[in-house]
């Protein structure tokens, strides 16, 4: 565990992980009360990279409100994750492709591969 300056963090949790996070224990004098079907949880951490990456495994159901910089970090991480996907090829295009090609020009699957 990494230990830094001590920071103040309120996040909103909805869905399964509003209940999941209500019934635990996470930090000494941490805060949780409900508002709208929803779980609001303030708590002190110590270690920006390991709180991104916790926050981070909540997905869409975690919405940080504090602190700024969290908010900032937690879109960054999200456009890089975006950027990353947009540039994978979609496999199953490929696929369709292949089957296309065997089937219209009866390409045997040693034949296609030398196309990929």
């Amino acid at each position: 565990m990494i230990k830094e300056k001590s920071i103040d963090v309120e996040i909103e949790f909805k869905g399964f992980f509003a209940k999941y996070i209500a019934e635990r224990m996470w930090s000494p004098g941490q805060s949780i009360h409900k508002k709208n079907g929803k779980t609001i949880f303030k708590f002190n951490a110590s270690s920006k990279p390991e709180l991104l990456s916790w926050v981070m495994s909540f997905g869409g159901d975690a919405k940080v409100l504090k602190p700024d910089w969290l908010i900032k970090n937690v879109k960054n991480e999200i456009q890089e994750l975006q950027h990353y996907r947009d540039a994978q090829a979609d496999g199953r295009l490929k696929i369709r492709f292949i089957g296309l090609l065997m089937l219209a020009e009866d390409f045997s699957v040693e034949q296609v591969a030398t196309l990929i």
